[in-house]
């Protein structure tokens, strides 16, 4: 009994620990992998692939076209129709005529009818395009999947920066604090004025209406970052990665990506398939049939009567249909040979753009590491000045004008050096879409 509590004890505890680091995400790929296969955006897509693969299954059946049904009447032939024969026949004078009424009372009818389709060239150029617009989908789902990723991307660096400039504004803090006691003692032994003292006190207050407002935008994104993961606003999402600056300098590889190339090919091929089935739909089509026909005759009404006589007939055979062209099948082949020559410019197009992403790709990365270079060395620069400055203040051999101009340029540099470090693992993240996503 011990022993089954300790288990279950443990399971729970596993249990919470797990849904606790699910909340808690080091990485872009361990958010992407844990929130987008969940997403309506996936659900939406596997919906769409189902709904083409049905088409196909549909197109199948269309080609072979069947058609039919079993039809019954009962009819009760109030007045039957009058016809003219000669006398004659009845044994009347010649020359004359008889009225007689030529018929049936009441006639039942039940008819069978089948027909199916064995030469439906439009039917197969219809299954071609089901087949195309399946592949069609499965290209669409990965665009939007590679979309996806990337907009979700763009607002997880965003925070992930915002994090970054939040702590590098909580050691500034203490910067200022410091600088505020240097000249709040310094103002004690009569050595500043009260201005120098409000300027610095200025300095701290300025920093912490930045923190503020950067903690306010973090919220605004991780609201943000819920709506794009399709979760609920009271979720309790973190992401907690730590910027490895050893790595910001590494080359990464870029692969050509030929997503929107292939799915505009696919565009090509489906308006190709249209406007073959807008051409095929002036083609002739050739069925088998086969009917079958029982009538009861009755003088009576009643369906079930003895005194019915029932008569059966069948017939099969073939029917060949050609069809007259409208003005609805000429306007669809008009259109059709339209939306084909427009594919193939956007087919054009899209091989240009695949290979202006990959060269985007590449400058993005180059112009973040460079910039990341330039603000590194900027930052230790203005650092190193500040240090000395800071000194020559304490030590009452610079004012605090000049103090404060050199703080608040270390501070800036700071800004723009975490901005360049989450530019470079943004770039970076889009190459591995680039990649993995092809």
């Amino acid at each position: 009994m011990k022993l089954t509590f300790c288990t279950a004890f443990l399971s729970c505890l596993l249990v919470l620990t797990s849904m606790k680091a699910q909340e808690s995400f080091s990485s872009f790929q361990e958010l992407a992998d844990q929130y987008l296969p969940q997403s309506y955006l996936h659900q939406n897509n596997q919906l769409l692939q189902r709904q083409a693969e049905k088409e196909k299954e549909w197109a199948i059946y269309e080609l072979l076209a069947p058609s039919g049904g079993i039809f019954s009447s009962y009819t009760n032939n109030t007045r039957l129709p009058v016809s003219l024969i000669p006398s004659e026949i009845l044994g009347g004078s010649a020359g004359t005529f008889e009225q007689v009424r030529f018929g049936q009372k009441y006639v039942t009818e039940v008819n069978a009818y089948a027909e199916i389709q064995l030469l439906n060239l439009s039917g197969w150029e219809n299954l071609n395009y089901a087949n195309t617009l399946l592949e069609q989908t499965k290209s669409n789902n990965k665009l939007s999947i590679k979309s996806r990723r990337e907009n979700l991307a763009t607002v997880y660096y965003n925070i992930l920066e915002l994090q970054e400039q939040l702590k590098a504004l909580q050691k500034n803090k203490t910067a200022a604090d410091t600088l505020y006691r240097i000249t709040q003692n310094k103002y004690d032994e009569g050595l500043v004025n009260a201005q120098s003292l409000r300027k610095s006190q200025l300095n701290t207050l300025q920093i912490e209406l930045s923190i503020g407002e950067v903690e306010n935008a973090i919220q605004q994104w991780y609201l943000l970052l819920k709506t794009r993961c399709d979760l609920a606003p009271s979720a309790n999402i973190q992401i907690n990665q730590i910027v490895d600056t050893s790595a910001l300098l590494t080359a990464v590889p870029i692969r050509e990506n030929t997503l929107s190339q292939s799915n505009a090919l696919l565009n090509v091929q489906a308006a190709e398939s249209a406007l073959r089935s807008s051409k095929l739909a002036f083609a002739p089509t050739l069925s088998f049939f086969a009917n079958y026909l029982l009538q009861g005759n009755n003088n009576q009404a009643n369906i079930f009567s003895d005194q019915a006589t029932w008569i059966n007939s069948d017939a099969i055979g073939l029917k060949l249909s050609i069809p007259i062209p409208s003005a609805s099948t000429i306007k669809q082949k008009v259109r059709a040979e339209y939306d084909y020559q427009i594919a193939k410019n956007q087919a054009s197009q899209a091989t240009l753009q695949a290979r202006q992403q990959t060269q985007q790709l590449q400058l993005d990365l180059d112009q973040a590491q460079l910039q990341y270079e330039y603000h590194q060395k900027q930052y230790q620069l203005f650092t190193s000045i500040y240090e000395k400055q800071l000194l020559n203040y304490r030590a009452g051999l610079l004012g605090l004008a000049d103090t404060i101009d050199s703080f608040n340029e270390m501070t800036d540099s700071h800004r723009q050096l975490v901005a360049a470090a989450v530019s470079i693992l943004k770039a970076q993240t889009n190459i591995e879409i680039n990649n993995t996503i092809n």
